[in-house]
């Protein structure tokens, strides 16, 4: 028979058998619920990986215009921002350009009319070419555009609108006035927003404009292309002359690249002939200091705004206008190289030789003196503080700079020993005018007092040597004062010849 305390072992034998069983059980369960957990999160964050790459494939190819970077935003903010018209989705809405709105629909009545079937059927038919773009022009834009596709449609409808009339009013005006722009100032401050990265328009959506709406001339002349017209445009932002601004125009129009907005544009006419070479070496050398080292700088006449030259010596660099607007100018273009790939990185590259070159407003004074830039802004500190701020947090390692051949060059010259030892001296003894003139004197005083040594070191061996006689003691007075001597010479040679010449019998002549 089985005692209590058996019955007792079996019973809690028995409980703890199924309590093992319960905990293994619990145990599989989660781990299985833990294994379905893994593999569900697993399946979603490859659905994710697909989604973004699908992604990724559709819009990389396209995405051309982009959001100024946070870091080179932060530096000066307002140079990024449109100051009176807003063009694209990014600044549309802003409550300190809607003042400018009309001028868009201004452009839109000027280009398809008022009314009327013509213009119905003339504007119909733009919104439906636009709305057939719509994706592909959305996809141009790097972030997200929050419009619905009609509101979409009718931005690129007004904003194209706007830039193409302007472009076709300022023709017939040689790019000097537009009736469109009712102020003076007004054209200035339109050029500079329509330079601007994150205001800029698909090249798509622009062309689209200009060939529906363009008006056939007569076949004997020649309509000019939107790229032309765009260039004309923004020549006043880096001013060329008539036959190089003509040379950019047939290069762009001739190209067989598909431009991607106005920037786009204007930054490959400036792009022509510069060729990538290289890793660029750091050059030490401001202008103050290429002076001192005998290295000139010089105007480059005919040539492109980013072309610079080095030759035996003289560093050519195009003519540079700098206003209130350059700053805003030279910021856009290097956010775009930044962003862009495909982009060179031309400006970026020309922008940080310049803030090599100027260091102080010494540096800017001097390249003013020779023409190499002019500025409205007040004072050469002021220019110098606005080149050595462009450069900062701009990214740039100095690879496939065009300007490789010209600061190795530079400073293969700087570096040449007879260079450094003229440098050196320039800028030790005669770095202004009071030091060079103490540097005189103290020479001049030097020379004075060897000369006043000498002169009684040959006085008092004259005197030695006038009581002896000999060749050796002849020769040495002859090397001391060597006209003197040789005066003496001539002089006892001819007295010779004439006491030879007397001491001659006249009886002894043929009669």
């Amino acid at each position: 028979m089985l005692t209590n305390k058996s019955l007792c072992f079996i019973y809690l034998s028995k409980s703890s058998l199924a309590i093992t069983r319960q905990i293994c059980s619990q145990s599989i369960l989660a781990e299985d619920h833990y294994v379905a957990g893994i593999t569900n999160l697993s399946d979603s964050l490859e659905k994710k990986l697909e989604g973004m790459q699908q992604q990724q494939q559709s819009t990389s190819s396209n995405t051309s215009i982009y959001r100024v970077p946070s870091k080179l935003n932060k530096i000066e903010p307002r140079a990024y921002e449109p100051h009176f018209i807003s063009i694209g989705p990014y600044h549309r809405g802003s409550s300190h350009l809607q003042n400018s709105e009309r001028l868009k629909w201004d452009s839109l009545k000027r280009v398809v009319g008022l009314g009327g079937a013509r213009a119905r059927d003339k504007r119909h038919n733009l919104l439906c070419i636009l709305d057939d773009i719509e994706p592909k022009a959305r996809g141009c834009y790097s972030e997200d555009v929050e419009l619905s596709r009609d509101a979409f449609v009718e931005m690129m409808l007004l904003d194209g609108c706007f830039i193409v009339e302007l472009f076709r009013d300022l023709q017939k005006n040689n790019f000097v006035s537009s009736s469109l722009l009712s102020k003076r100032w007004m054209l200035p401050v339109v050029r500079r927003d329509l330079i601007t990265l994150e205001n800029q328009l698909p090249m798509i959506v622009l062309k689209k404009i200009f060939e529906q709406t363009m008006i056939r001339s007569d076949s004997n002349s020649k309509n000019a292309s939107l790229e032309e017209l765009a260039l004309n445009f923004f020549d006043p932002l880096m001013p060329r002359e008539g036959s190089l601004l003509q040379q950019s125009i047939d290069s762009v129009t001739s190209s067989s690249q598909n431009f991607h907005h106005l920037l786009d544009v204007f930054h490959s006419s400036i792009s022509q002939g510069l060729v990538s070479r290289g890793k660029e070496p750091h050059m030490y050398r401001s202008v103050a200091e290429l002076k001192e080292a005998g290295i000139k700088v010089r105007v480059l006449g005919n040539s492109q705004p980013l072309e610079v030259r080095f030759s035996r010596g003289m560093l050519r660099i195009p003519s540079l206008q700098i206003d209130n607007h350059t700053g805003s100018f030279f910021r856009n273009i290097v956010a775009y190289e930044q962003c862009h790939h495909e982009c060179m990185p031309h400006m970026t590259a020309y922008l940080f030789f310049l803030d090599k070159l100027i260091n102080s407003a010494q540096d800017v004074g001097l390249l003013h003196y020779e023409g190499v830039m002019q500025h409205t802004l007040g004072s050469n500190k002021e220019v110098a503080k606005l080149i050595n701020k462009l450069c900062i947090e701009v990214e740039h390692d100095g690879q496939d700079s065009y300007l490789y051949d010209v600061v190795q060059d530079i400073n293969a010259y700087s570096n040449n020993w007879l260079i450094k030892a003229k440098t050196r001296l320039k800028h030790d003894y005669f770095s202004n005018l009071w030091a060079g003139i103490s540097t005189i004197a103290a020479l001049l005083l030097l020379y004075l007092t060897l000369l006043q040594t000498s002169c009684d070191a040959i006085e008092a061996q004259e005197k030695e040597l006038q009581e002896k006689k000999g060749s050796w003691v002849g020769l040495t007075l002859f090397l001391l004062h060597p006209i003197k001597e040789f005066m003496k010479i001539v002089c006892s040679a001819l007295s010779k010849i004439a006491s030879f010449i007397g001491q001659k019998d006249p009886s002894d002549d043929p009669q």
